[in-house]
C-alpha cells in the first residue's frame, strides 16, 4: 500500500490544504521523511492519515476549528495495482467516500493491512520518540537476551541488540557525561564563538540612532542626486537632438533657397503629390525589369555567339521553312502527341475481341476476322431473331389468355358449387335459374376459345422444335437460348 497524496479538506488548523509524494518510479528510492518546526502539523498529518485509513474517532481531538459533522480528511492511497480516491468523513457508517461522494465499503483496505485495527497498526507503526522511549524501558528492564527478544517480538524489528549497539553508539558520540569531545561540545563551542562575534558586531542604541540618521541624510541626497541626474540627462537628449538637427537644418535652408528660385511657377495640382509615390515606385520597378531584360540579352547573345554552325542544317534552311509554312511540322507534332492514346484504343479494343472470342468459346488463338458469319448466315440469323420475337410475344399473349381462362373457370366452379349448394332450395318446376346459368356459358364460349388456344399452342411448339433443330450441332431449348448473352 502506497500513499500518493493526503488532502486535509477540514481537519484541525488545517482547511484546504494537500501534501503530496508524487507518483513511484522503478528502481528510485520511494522513502519520504516529513520534518518542520513544533506546532507545525506534522502530528495532525499523521492522525489524519490514521483517521482516513480507520475512520475518524468519535471524540477526536481535531475538531476545534471545524465541526465534528464537517471534519473531511481525504487523499489517493495506491494498494493491489489500483489507485483509489478516497475521503474520509466523521460518521457512525459509511464514513468512506468515493470521489463521486457515493459510499464504499469501510474495510476497503482491510486487505492490504492485514485486517489489523487502529491500535496494532499505531503500536507497531506510529511511533514517536515517547513512545519508543517508554515502550523501550519497559521491555528492557528485565535487561538480558530475554528484554531484547521481547523487543524484537513486539515491534517486528529483527536483531534488535545489533540496532541498539548501534543507537548508543550514535548516541555517545553526540554525548558523553564524562567525556570531553562529543558532538554536543563542538556545537557549544561554535555556540560562544557565534556570541562572541556577535558582540563584536553589535552596537549601542546612541550609534545606532546616528547611523540612522546619516542613512536618512545619504538617502535624501541620493533622492536629489537622481532627480537632479535625470534633469541633465533630459537637457543632454535636448541638446543632442539639436546637434543632429544641425544638418538636417542646413539641407532644409538649402531646400528652402532652391525653391525660391520656383516661385513664378505654377503650383502643380494636389493629386501630383498622391501620383509622385506611385510613379517613384513603377520606374524603380521599370529599371529593375529593363537591368533583368538587357542582362538576359546581353546573356542569349552570347549562347547565340557560342554555338557552332552545322552546314548541313544550314543547306537545309530552305526546307526546313517550307516545312514550317506549310504546317507539316505542327500536324508531325499533333501526330506524335496522339499516337499513345491511339496506340490505347487499340489496345483496348484488342482486349474486347479478345473477350468477345472466348465468349464465343473460340479464345484458341483464332484470328477474329476468320469469326466473321457470312452476309447470309447473318440475314438468316437475324430473321430467326425477329420470328423468335414474334413467337414470344405470342406466346406471351396466350399465356395471358390462359390464366384468364383460368380464373373464369375457377369462377364457373365456384358457381357450380354455390349451384350445388342451394340445389335444395331450387324447386322441381322452376327452371328458370338453370336456363339463365346455361345461357351466360353458352354466350361466353370458353371451350371453343380453349381448344384454340391449345391449337395454337402445339403450333407454337412444333415451330420452337424445328427452329431449335435448325441451332444443330448445338443442343439447346427455349430458356437456355433465352439466357444466351448475345453479342452486339
Amino acid at each position: 500500500m502506497r500513499l500518493n497524496r493526503l488532502d486535509l479538506l477540514r481537519y484541525g488548523k488545517f482547511t484546504g490544504r494537500s501534501l503530496g509524494f508524487g507518483e513511484a518510479r522503478p528502481g528510485r528510492p520511494d522513502f519520504h521523511l516529513v520534518y518542520g518546526p513544533n506546532e507545525a502539523g506534522k502530528s495532525t498529518l499523521f492522525s489524519a492519515f490514521l483517521d482516513l485509513l480507520f475512520g475518524i474517532e468519535r471524540l477526536s481531538g481535531y475538531g476545534f476549528l471545524h465541526p465534528y459533522a464537517t471534519m473531511r480528511v481525504g487523499g489517493v492511497i495506491e494498494t493491489g495495482g489500483r489507485v483509489h480516491s478516497v475521503s474520509r468523513v466523521k460518521r457512525n457508517q459509511n464514513s468512506l467516500l468515493g470521489a463521486d461522494d457515493q459510499p464504499l465499503p469501510d474495510n476497503l483496505f482491510s486487505a492490504a493491512l492485514g485486517s489489523i485495527d487502529r491500535a496494532t497498526y499505531q503500536m507497531m507503526f506510529s511511533l514517536d520518540d515517547d513512545s519508543i522511549e517508554k515502550g523501550g524501558e519497559s521491555i528492557l528492564k528485565s535487561e538480558g537476551e530475554l528484554g531484547a527478544l521481547l523487543f524484537s517480538a513486539s515491534s517486528g524489528l529483527p536483531d534488535s541488540s545489533a540496532i541498539l549497539s548501534g543507537l548508543k553508539a550514535q548516541a555517545d558520540a553526540f554525548y558523553k557525561p564524562q567525556g570531553r569531545k562529543h558532538r554536543l561540545a563542538e556545537l557549544k563551542t561554535e555556540l560562544e564563538a557565534l556570541k562572541d562575534e556577535k558582540a563584536a558586531i553589535d552596537i549601542n542604541a546612541r550609534r545606532f540612532a546616528g547611523l540612522r540618521k546619516l542613512r536618512d541624510a545619504a538617502a535624501e541626497r541620493h533622492e536629489v542626486t537622481v532627480k537632479a541626474r535625470a534633469e541633465l540627462r533630459v537637457s543632454l537628449d535636448h541638446a543632442r537632438d539639436r546637434i543632429e538637427a544641425l544638418p538636417l537644418l542646413a539641407r532644409l535652408r538649402g531646400l528652402r533657397s532652391e525653391l525660391a528660385s520656383f516661385a513664378d511657377l505654377p503650383e502643380p495640382p494636389a493629386a501630383w503629390h498622391i501620383l509622385l509615390p506611385q510613379l517613384q515606385r513603377e520606374e524603380t520597378e521599370t529599371d529593375a525589369r529593363l537591368a533583368q531584360l538587357e542582362a538576359d540579352i546581353d546573356r542569349r547573345t552570347a549562347e547565340i555567339a557560342a554555338i557552332e554552325r552545322d552546314a548541313a542544317v544550314l543547306a537545309l534552311a530552305g526546307d526546313i521553312r517550307d516545312l514550317e509554312s506549310s504546317g507539316l511540322e505542327a500536324r508531325h507534332r499533333t501526330a506524335a502527341s496522339d499516337m499513345p492514346n491511339r496506340l490505347d484504343e487499340r489496345a483496348k479494343i484488342i482486349a474486347d475481341i479478345a473477350v468477345r472470342v472466348g465468349r464465343l468459346d473460340r479464345a484458341d488463338g483464332t484470328d477474329a476476322a476468320v469469326l466473321i458469319l457470312p452476309a447470309a448466315i447473318t440475314g438468316r440469323l437475324q430473321d430467326l431473331a425477329q420470328k423468335h420475337a414474334a413467337l414470344s410475344e405470342r406466346l406471351n399473349a396466350a399465356l395471358k389468355e390462359k390464366t384468364l381462362a383460368e380464373a373464369e373457370n375457377a369462377e364457373a366452379m365456384r358457381v357450380q358449387a354455390a349451384l350445388l349448394a342451394s340445389e335444395g332450395s331450387l324447386g322441381a318446376g322452376d327452371p328458370a335459374p338453370l336456363a339463365d346459368l346455361l345461357r351466360t356459358l353458352r354466350q361466353n364460349d370458353c371451350l371453343l376459345r380453349q381448344q384454340t388456344a391449345n391449337r395454337q399452342i402445339a403450333t407454337l411448339e412444333d415451330l420452337l422444335t424445328d427452329k431449335l433443330a435448325t441451332l444443330s450441332p448445338a443442343e439447346l431449348d427455349a430458356d437456355t437460348l433465352a439466357a444466351v448473352s448475345i453479342p452486339r
